[in-house]
Formats: C-alpha cells, structure tokens, sequence
C-alpha cells in the first residue's frame, strides 16, 4: 500500500514539476516583453531575478544618460559664453573654412 502512495505521490511530484518549469518559462518571456512591468504574480516576484537584474540596468543607463546630457548642456552653455566674451562667433564661417582650406 505504500508503495503505491508513493508511486501516486511521484507522478503528482512530475506534473507539478512540469507544470511550474513550463509556468516560469512563460513568465519570464512575458516579462521581458514589458521591461517595465514584472509579468510575475503578487508575492511571487522573487522568482525573477533577471527581470530585477534587467530593470536595475535600464534603471541606471537612464540616470547616467541623463546626467551625461546634462553634462553635455552646460559644456555647450559655457563655451558658447566663452566664445561671446572672446568677440567670436559661435559658428565659424565659411570664409574661414576655405582659408584654411588654402593655406
């Protein structure tokens, strides 16, 4: 007798095991389709590491790329008022271009 309990207990243990392997494939693939949305039920987000790995890097490129335009913006603004406290223009013209062209 037990040993058919325990033979029935396998086969549950095999579907179960099948049934969540096939169930957190699938969660994972919908989830990197929406990056901004884990696809994982409620309490259950802790089962995809990869999708908080992925949102963490997105998370951090968007910071830093915003901190580098930023950057970016105010080298221009102070070398266009560089530029305007020399008497220069802040485009060269083409007159020069050609000059230097020749020479």
């Amino acid at each position: 007798m037990l040993f058919a309990i325990e033979l029935w207990y396998l086969s549950v243990g095999l579907v179960k095991g099948a049934t969540r392997l096939v169930l957190l494939i699938s969660l994972t693939l919908t989830s990197f389709f929406t990056p901004a949305k884990c696809a994982f039920p409620d309490g259950k987000e802790s089962w995809d590491g990869g999708h908080v790995c992925f949102v963490c890097y997105v998370m951090q490129r968007v910071e830093h790329d915003r901190s580098l335009n930023a950057a970016e913006a105010k080298f221009a603004k102070v070398a266009q008022q560089y530029s305007l406290a020399m008497g220069g223009c802040d485009t060269p013209s083409k007159t020069d271009a050609s000059n230097k062209h020749s020479n």
